[in-house]
């Protein structure tokens, strides 16, 4: 069975990399057809995140950045890596993107924790251990209620200080 059938199958995302072969009139590798499943389906899910936190063009980015870039390196090396290692790393790597742009944005330690163990007890209840996207907005809401209500977003006066 060819490689994105089973990702589309299973994981939900592939219809664009074969849109892709369509166009394009040739097969990319399996693992690009993979990767462009995961960014898909990784913004999918996440687009409106940054739009919610008000941040700008650049920050925006980079904020979706490193949620794919994080998703991209767990569905690799899954095998050597570890999901809290990953989630920890996200964590980290946003604390400078918020940084100078909100109050207090060390809070996307805890809220990352947060959802970590809402995904963690998702997996464990009968039911909810799909794929569907509904279910991955619902688990990101602990990380939105903290970084919403838990963070402010500065003045540009407060900006230029910092």
């Amino acid at each position: 069975m060819w490689f994105g059938q089973v990702v589309r199958n299973n994981y939900g995302y592939g219809e664009s990399a074969h849109l892709f072969v369509r166009l394009a009139h040739i097969a990319p590798p399996a693992e690009v057809t993979w990767i462009v499943g995961v960014i898909n389906y990784e913004l999918l899910t996440s687009w409106f995140e940054p739009l919610a936190l008000r941040l700008n063009l650049a920050r925006s980015m980079a904020w979706l950045g490193v949620l794919v870039l994080g998703a991209v390196v767990f569905e690799r090396f899954h095998s050597q890596w570890n999901l809290p290692a990953c989630w920890l790393v996200r964590a980290v790597l946003w604390v400078p993107v918020l940084c100078g742009w909100r109050s207090r944005p060390w809070l996307c330690l805890p809220a990352t924790a947060l959802t970590y163990g809402v995904v963690i007890l998702r997996g464990h209840l009968p039911g909810l251990n799909s794929p569907a996207p509904w279910l991955n907005v619902a688990v990101a809401l602990p990380l939105a209620t903290i970084l919403l209500y838990g963070t402010r977003l500065l003045r540009p006066e407060e900006r230029a200080r910092r």
